[in-house]
């Protein structure tokens, strides 16, 4: 739960004391890993920490690397560059071009670089999604309010090609429930979330639109979306809605969205715990934004109670019961459109050994050893 979340990680009173509101930039704490340095929006880099608690079978004081450098860099073909020379040792995620270069249709590393670099994909409890704002106070007449339009927008979008050609297959296409996979309340099929661009046509005009009254909505999505917004406008065209596309940046679309200003955007959700629970909390009424994850402003009594009955339940499959059931509520009601679901991706130098991974994505090197190059 939300304790074993890395904001509650233990911190020791007496370095709060010591540095107040400048913790931040002399952070101390109990990891394998110890503070050097910091350039804001540049680099990182960590010491050993020679004091780390943990040791591995044979004994040995963890972590085996004496240092570890983060560098953030906006220009990721050049990321790509300096990690092929050698600069950097790991290249995580698939968001520059440079992914068209190492991986092949199939997302399969390319037979030019397997002598060099190891490619490790994970299940990552991440969904991206449309969502929609259906809080009645709020749409005012919105097509969006009519189930049977987000319905068909649902089914207007065929999840594997978006995966598989834009994604180039480093994503799971979300044919299940909001849940992702990996969670064990996740459910494979869902049929609202399934390809049949025949309902879906055949929903908008059951909607009451057509040639004569021609169904016209707008999404919500940052520049990093653009191509996928284009996609998504190609799908919904061919079941006969007009898609606009609004570009905004990452925090006015986020201020936009937690302040209820947009009707129909593009997110994604991350697990900051492994557990049901913090899917489900975005659907949970007393959740509504600003001052919580319901940015949809989605209310059902049924989901409600089903999710107040597992904060308290010690039985896990009951639990688990719960979780798909809730999953299940949200699937029927469509406050959001599950496009793909999320895989942590990873490209290694073959030097590097014991990287682990995890189902939150989170970067640990407590038991890597890199070796001398050739």
């Amino acid at each position: 739960g939300v304790l074993s979340m890395k904001y509650c990680s233990v911190l020791p009173k007496e370095a709060i004391d010591k540095y107040g509101v400048d913790f931040r930039s002399n952070p101390v704490g109990t990891g394998p890993f110890a503070f050097h340095y910091w350039e804001e929006t540049q680099m990182l880099a960590f010491l050993k920490n020679e004091h780390y608690y943990l040791k591995d079978k044979q004994g040995l004081q963890l972590p085996y690397l004496g240092a570890v450098s983060i560098t953030f860099k906006k220009d990721l073909n050049s990321v790509f560059l300096d990690f092929m020379k050698g600069n950097y040792d790991i290249l995580q995620g698939t968001e520059g071009e440079y992914i068209v270069e190492l991986l092949d249709n199939g997302g399969y590393l390319r037979s030019a670089y397997s002598d060099d670099i190891i490619l490790e994909k994970s299940p990552w409890l991440k969904t991206d999604y449309l969502g929609f704002l259906i809080d009645p106070d709020k749409q005012k007449d919105s097509p969006l309010a009519d189930v049977r339009v987000r319905k068909a927008i649902s089914m207007a979008i065929d999840r594997k090609l978006l995966t598989k050609t834009l994604l180039h297959n480093m994503a799971e296409p979300a044919l299940g429930g909001f849940l992702p996979k990996g969670f064990k309340a996740y459910q494979s099929e869902s049929d609202n979330n399934s390809f049949d661009r025949g309902q879906a046509a055949r929903l908008i005009v059951e909607a009451g639109y057509g040639l004569d009254n021609q169904l016209l909505i707008e999404l919500n999505c940052t520049d990093a979306n653009a191509d996928m917004a284009q996609f998504i406008q190609h799908q919904l065209n061919l079941v006969g809605i007009e898609l606009k596309i609004n570009i905004l940046d990452a925090g006015n679309l986020s201020e936009n969205i937690d302040n209820s200003k947009i009707l129909f955007f593009k997110e994604s959700w991350l697990a900051d715990y492994p557990d049901e629970e913090n899917f489900m909390s975005l659907f949970y009424s007393q959740n509504f934004s600003p001052e919580g994850p319901n940015s949809t402003h989605f209310k059902n009594i049924d989901l409600d109670l089903n999710y107040e009955k597992a904060l308290s339940v010690k039985d896990s499959e009951y639990r688990v019961k719960l979780y798909r059931e809730m999953d299940s509520i949200v699937s029927a009601n469509v406050p959001v459109v599950p496009l793909y679901y999320g895989q942590a991706v990873k490209f290694l130098h073959k030097n590097l050994m014991g990287m682990q991974t995890n189902a939150v994505n989170m970067l640990d090197l407590r038991r890597v050893k890199k070796t001398p190059s050739n």
